[in-house]
C-alpha cells in the first residue's frame, strides 16, 4: 500500500483580478482577457471563491487550465497547499 498526498490550489484572488483587469464578479464569476493569448474579447472566465481563497479558470480561446495555473503561479498569485493524504493499493 502507498500513500498519496494531494494539494489544493489557493489564490490571491484580488491580485489575479487586478492583473487581468477584471472589474466585476457576478454570481462568483469574473470575465477578463486571457493573459496567455491576448485576444480582444473577454475570453477568460474566473470562478472566484473568496471564502476558500480558490479560483478556477475557463478560457474560451482554448488555453489549458494547466497553462493558466502555471502563469499565475509564476507570478506568485497562485500556490498549492497540502490538503490531506490517502492510502491506495
Amino acid at each position: 500500500m502507498s500513500r498519496k498526498i494531494y494539494f489544493a490550489p489557493k489564490a490571491d484572488i484580488n491580485q489575479i483580478l487586478n492583473h487581468v483587469g477584471a472589474k466585476a464578479v457576478q454570481g462568483g464569476w469574473a470575465n477578463a482577457r486571457c493573459p496567455l493569448h491576448r485576444g480582444k474579447r473577454l475570453s477568460l472566465g474566473i470562478k472566484c471563491d473568496f471564502g476558500n481563497s480558490t479560483v478556477g479558470f475557463n478560457c474560451k480561446g482554448g488555453c489549458s487550465n494547466r497553462d493558466i495555473n502555471q502563469y499565475f503561479k509564476n507570478l506568485g498569485f497562485l500556490w498549492f497547499e497540502k490538503r490531506g493524504a490517502y492510502d491506495y493499493l
